[in-house]
């Protein structure tokens, strides 16, 4: 699309940008309120997901206090990456990578590993469902051969625990959803990466923590059910409120 110019700057791209980043260090803000609104929202949406379901705001924090700040986070389909979409800090820029829309299931592994290549100085966790992991954990081999380090988290819920929701909602009854799973450990094993199975979120933490540390490729699994995400609009939201 073409756009008119409300000031027009006819110059070398990069001498033009230079010289109004100059004029423009002296020249502040105008303080229109607007951070203070999306400060406060935040803690509403929290405050929101917080009372109806705190297992998964649990999560977001367990994992943001366990990853260093630079880390960069790579979300294949599984409930635990919506909520991390939704609630999860993200301090740095291109630290925060997933499939436009979650319509991508397995993308998460092969896009870890091209992450780690890109930044090997940088941490780099993905997030992946039992049924999207399965899609390319052959993948760990290339970790493997090619010495890249990354921690694969698998939240494994012995199904396709994004689709039963949806289709219980759409439906009244969800089909071809339960997995039968391979042993996540023995398949950690086979691959030559550091596996380790958790029972709860808490235990997630010092698991997270410990992988980065050790600097090898490792699958951290925890068993179980997350709550589907609470997805209602905001504007929807504090409409009611009203």
């Amino acid at each position: 699309r073409n756009y008119p110019a409300t000031v027009g700057v006819l110059g070398d791209a990069r001498s033009a940008l230079q010289l109004i980043n100059e004029k423009l260090r002296d020249v502040r803000g105008q303080e229109n309120g607007i951070a203070a609104g999306i400060a406060e929202l935040r803690q509403k949406v929290w405050g929101y997901c917080q009372d109806r379901a705190p297992e998964g705001v649990e999560l977001v924090q367990t994992l943001r206090k366990a990853l260093p700040r630079e880390t960069i986070i790579v979300s294949d389909l599984t409930v635990a990456a919506y909520w991390c979409r939704r609630l999860l800090d993200i301090y740095e820029p291109r630290t925060n990578i997933y499939p436009w829309g979650f319509c991508t299931l397995g993308f998460g592994l092969p896009a870890a590993i091209g992450a780690k290549v890109a930044r090997p100085d940088r941490p780099v966790v993905v997030l992946c469902g039992d049924g999207g992991f399965l899609f390319n954990c052959q993948e760990l081999a290339a970790a493997v051969q090619l010495g890249l380090p990354i921690v694969a988290l698998v939240f494994n819920d012995s199904a396709y625990g994004v689709l039963r929701p949806q289709q219980e909602a759409r439906y009244g009854a969800a089909h071809e959803v339960d997995l039968v799973n391979p042993d996540f450990m023995g398949l950690a094993g086979a691959f030559g990466v550091d596996g380790c199975r958790v029972e709860s979120v808490e235990q997630l933490g010092p698991a997270v923590t410990k992988a980065i540390e050790a600097d090898r490729s490792a699958l951290i699994e925890l068993p179980g059910t997350l709550p589907w995400p609470i997805m209602e609009p905001s504007a929807r939201m504090f409409e009611a409120e009203q």
